[in-house]
């Protein structure tokens, strides 16, 4: 059976034509085609026009992440719930908002990012020859070290061959314990499958 629809747009109640593209919008899990929202090219356009984003305020508590949003048109939304994906470069926040906006919403995300993670070491190795412990690092900020020998005194406190902040003195410290432990399980597991029956 052939059927029929007027469209009405669910944010101006005018009736509209289709174009080439037609937008819409589902809450729930929609049983009929009259239960969709439809919406007309004019509040589409408009919609786009209001997610100008000139602010963002990221705040991560641990458990989850919100955002204080402010527009070009005033508007502000404060405390938001967001959720940002790396892999397709959006943020997405529980507001319907367009995709060229989730994007611009993670260029602030991501130089927040980058801003509280600066001083982390995104990169770390070790190199244990003879007498010598070396280390080379970078941090998200882009502070280098390269092969910077490095000892544990008699009370395992860390000594370094240059003065460096104690932010890394931990992280280091941290990073050589599992690289201890790494190399003691690996270790093991070439005594127990290297030998022979």
């Amino acid at each position: 059976m052939i059927r029929s629809i007027k469209l009405k747009c669910s944010l101006c109640d005018k009736n509209f034509a289709a174009g080439d593209t037609l937008h819409f919008r589902t809450n729930a899990i929609v049983s009929d085609l009259r239960d969709t929202e439809f919406i007309c090219p004019e509040c589409i356009k408009a919609w786009h026009e209001k997610w100008q984003i000139v602010e963002a305020d990221f705040n991560d508590n641990g458990y989850y992440m919100t955002v204080d949003l402010k527009l070009a048109d005033g508007t502000c939304y404060r405390n938001m719930d967001c959720t940002a994906y790396d892999e397709d470069g959006t943020v997405v926040i529980g507001e319907d908002m367009p995709r060229e906006a989730q994007e611009t919403l993670y260029g602030f995300y991501h130089k927040w990012d980058l801003k509280r993670k600066e001083n982390i070491i995104k990169y770390c190795s070790f190199n244990d020859e003879g007498l010598m412990l070396t280390v080379s690092l970078e941090t998200y900020g882009g502070e280098k070290i390269e092969d910077m020998a490095f000892r544990f005194n008699r009370h395992g406190e860390l000594q370094t061959e240059k003065e460096i902040p104690d932010y890394l003195k931990k992280q280091i410290i941290d990073a050589y314990n599992l690289y201890e432990m790494q190399a003691e399980a690996e270790e093991q597991m070439h005594h127990t499958f290297g030998k022979k029956d």
